[in-house]
């Protein structure tokens, strides 16, 4: 699958890893991390696009946003920009933005960034409507 999106913003697939891909640009920090499930036709739409690196250290625990769209979910990570995923059911969703996690920290790690910290606290507020 090609991320028309990422690649029209000058990202060029730096490393792939099975359904995974690794982008790259000359001209702006980071790496993006894309996870699809390699029988999908997700476009850009579905994985949103989340293109500049952070920089921190030791992590354990992500906060991970997971919404449907309308050809199944997307997730992202906002504490590591760049690092998205996208299938057709929330189990496969789930599996691909672990293992692309993993993959972007590797990469930022390997290209010397620093990896950025969790978040620490999340909450949801019930109100009335």
């Amino acid at each position: 699958m090609r991320i028309k999106l990422i690649e029209s913003d000058g990202w060029r697939l730096a490393w792939p890893r099975g359904s995974h891909r690794q982008d790259r640009q000359v001209t702006k920090p980071g790496t993006v991390t894309v996870a699809v499930h390699p029988s999908a036709d997700f476009g850009a739409e579905d994985c949103g696009v989340y293109t500049e690196a952070g920089r921190a250290e030791k992590m354990s625990r992500y906060t991970v946003f997971i919404e449907p769209t309308a050809t199944g979910y997307s997730a992202h990570v906002p504490d590591l920009p760049g690092c998205i995923a996208a299938a057709r059911n929330l189990e496969e969703t789930r599996q691909l933005i672990k293992e692309a996690i993993e993959f972007h920290i590797e990469a930022l790690r390997d290209n010397g960034d620093e990896v950025p910290l969790p978040t620490r606290h999340i909450e949801q507020i019930e109100v009335s409507a």
